[in-house]
């Protein structure tokens, strides 16, 4: 399956199909949702406006108490409309859009990966400073632990380490620190990492920080 990662998680409503059947491909259907929209086109905008129009005459109630941030034009016109109509049952089978990108967020690999990164660290330094070098160090001296998925049992610094930046079974420095560098400032389960700009030693600082 096809999934956005990153800051293109909240940029995509992912619509899932799911066919019941180990074939998807083969199916057969007795006509083409493109054929029949391309046949009379002015139709279903008609539709589409009508549907907005019954909105818009109703006051545009906003139905979920919280706003999208950067798409506030879509989350005020599209997205209320669309809960307003499940509400008002005009339409069946239709959640919140907005949901799908935080089903989005939390499959993304990168952000299970930064999860499991902070949660870790900041069980073994806290808020402290620390260098790349400190990082690796650290897992180094760990024994390899291989937690089981079923008991809930988080991912050691070493597992969350060799997640991001192993290389032929060694902890490289410089991939933690592109991976470092491209999360600073992210926040996941309550955790902030921050990046502190080289001292006189000219080495670069991470720290993690409970918000």
């Amino acid at each position: 399956n096809v999934y956005p990662i990153r800051d293109m998680s909240r940029r995509f409503c992912t619509i899932r199909i799911n066919a019941e059947t180990d074939h998807p491909e083969r199916r057969a259907f007795d006509f083409s949702p493109k054929t029949l929209v391309e046949s009379d086109p002015a139709r279903f905008r008609v539709d589409c406006l009508t549907l907005l129009r019954g909105y818009v005459a109703a006051g545009m109630p906003k139905i979920a108490g919280d706003t999208l941030g950067s798409f506030e034009q879509w989350d005020r016109m599209i997205r209320q409309c669309i809960l307003w109509l499940a509400r008002e049952g005009v339409i069946k089978g239709f959640g919140d859009p907005a949901e799908t990108m935080q089903d989005n967020t939390e499959a993304d690999p990168d952000q299970a990966k930064l999860e499991n990164l902070l949660v870790a660290w900041y069980k073994e330094f806290g808020d402290r400073k620390v260098t790349t070098k400190n990082l690796t160090s650290a897992a180094s001296k760990m024994p390899a632990q291989m937690p089981d998925d079923d008991d809930g049992e988080e991912a050691g610094l070493r597992e969350a380490l060799e997640a991001i930046a192993d290389t032929r079974g060694m902890l490289n420095a410089r991939v933690l620190a592109r991976f470092l560098d491209l999360h600073k400032d992210c926040i996941t389960h309550g955790l902030k990492l921050t990046k502190w700009g080289a001292t006189s030693d000219r080495v670069r600082r991470y720290a993690v920080t409970r918000i």
